[in-house]
């Protein structure tokens, strides 16, 4: 597949103005139907603490950035090799399924800033989902 510049469309802070497209990463697009279409990516290469979507009715001319996850609460490791450090929550990876009835469903990890890959902290990573509703002006609640 190749690109084509043409059908091209930048989304960035600069093009849009809005700050929440700055430093996007890992974004999934779906056709959710004929004049809606859904992106959901999370901010920064290794996740954050929040997830956004954002919709669209022709793919090229893109609404602004809402928050699908948010969470800014820090916890202290009780165990394991970082017991005793403050760390935080983020959620990485999303994306959505449009169903059969138009409903939508969005997955993501939420897992712990440091750690989520060592054995003594695996049992805190997670997989969760949110559906979605298509109302009648296109918003998704």
């Amino acid at each position: 597949m190749e690109i084509s510049y043409r059908d091209t469309v930048e989304l960035n802070a600069d093009i849009t103005g809005y700050e929440r497209y700055r430093d996007a990463w890992y974004p999934r697009v779906k056709k959710v139907k004929d004049d809606l279409y859904l992106l959901v990516y999370m901010p920064g290469q290794f996740g954050g603490k929040e997830l956004y979507y954002v919709t669209s009715r022709d793919g090229k001319q893109w609404n602004a950035p809402e928050l699908l996850w948010s969470n800014n609460e820090e916890f202290v490791h009780t165990f394991g090799p970082l017991e005793g450090k403050s760390d935080r929550y983020v959620a990485v990876n999303p994306d959505a399924c449009v169903l059969n009835n138009g409903e939508i469903i969005a997955v993501y990890e939420i897992r712990p800033s440091s750690g989520y890959g060592q054995a003594a902290y695996l049992d805190l990573n997670g997989v969760y989902m949110k559906r979605g509703t298509v109302g009648a002006d296109n918003s998704i609640s």
